[in-house]
């Protein structure tokens, strides 16, 4: 591994900063302050709800975290998408579990069911949106297999690591709104 200076590695990618407000520039990149705020722009919206564990917000956070230093190392924008899927399932379990202690008290918590039942289970007691479409909640799930299973190197432009993270803050925010 080549050991670099702190000023190389605090350059931002050519690659990141090719992303603009209107989409992927091929003739010109962004000057760093711009791409800096603009990255963060991208994901302002994706807070969670506070009534979210804390657990889970924090584990989120990682996601939007990576996200914003994709500006210094490209491929953290594909692990911030597979770090806000894999929210998503842990945000699911924590949401079961909290379900399994409110309606049977009294049986032992047991291991948590796959991600597809977790979806299918949300979706049945009203904690997702009826108008989420089984097709997009198993994309979600096929999403996160593909992550937590990989057979290649991903690769996820910062428009592609903003959208992912921005459909899980919204899944997760979901499974917290107010009946």
């Amino acid at each position: 591994m080549e050991i670099k200076t702190l000023a190389e590695l605090t350059r931002l990618e050519r690659w990141t900063t090719a992303f603009g407000p209107h989409g992927l520039m091929t003739d010109r990149v962004l000057k760093d302050e711009f791409a800096a705020e603009f990255v963060q722009k991208m994901i302002a919206d994706t807070d969670l709800r506070p009534q979210i564990p804390s657990e889970v917000r924090d584990y989120f956070e990682t996601a939007r975290k990576l996200h914003i230093y994709g500006l210094f190392v490209y491929e953290f924008h594909a692990l911030a998408a597979d770090r806000a899927l894999f929210a998503c399932g842990f945000a699911l379990r924590e949401r079961y579990r909290q379900w399994m202690a409110q309606t049977h008290p009294h049986e032992p918590a047991g291991r948590a069911p796959t991600l597809r039942a977790l979806l299918t289970w949300a979706k049945s007691e009203g904690l997702l949106s009826s108008a989420r479409s089984d097709r997009s909640l198993a994309a979600t799930a096929d999403l996160r297999n593909f992550a937590a299973h990989p057979d290649m190197n991903a690769v996820a432009t910062p428009p592609d690591s903003a959208r992912v993270i921005a459909d899980s803050a919204a899944l997760i925010n979901e499974l917290w709104s107010p009946a």
